[in-house]
């Protein structure tokens, strides 16, 4: 049996991924924090685009401690802040 961080486990549990699915991402080519990330920017554009909820409200229910904080991991990965992505997929 393989001793496992704790804190794995609620990650996985969070995004409904398997510790297998987060332990083997190496093999694959990145590191548990790559698809975390990738995992939370998909989550944070499905609530952009599906919700109404605020950007506060959503960076509250994915974990960030401040809005502004979360706006700058979007904008770092989303290439857009979530005002912009939010505009952007209702143009469409």
């Amino acid at each position: 049996m393989v001793c496992l961080p704790y804190s794995i486990v609620p990650i996985s549990s969070v995004f409904r991924q398997t510790i297998w699915a987060i332990c083997c991402g190496k093999k694959r080519g990145f590191s548990a924090l790559k698809h975390i990330q990738q995992k939370t920017l998909e989550v944070a554009k499905e609530r952009l685009f599906g919700t109404s909820k605020s950007i506060s409200e959503i960076a509250y229910e994915l974990g960030f401690a401040y809005p502004q904080h979360f706006s700058r991991w979007f904008k770092k990965y989303a290439g857009c802040t979530p005002n912009e992505y939010r505009g952007q997929t209702s143009m469409e």
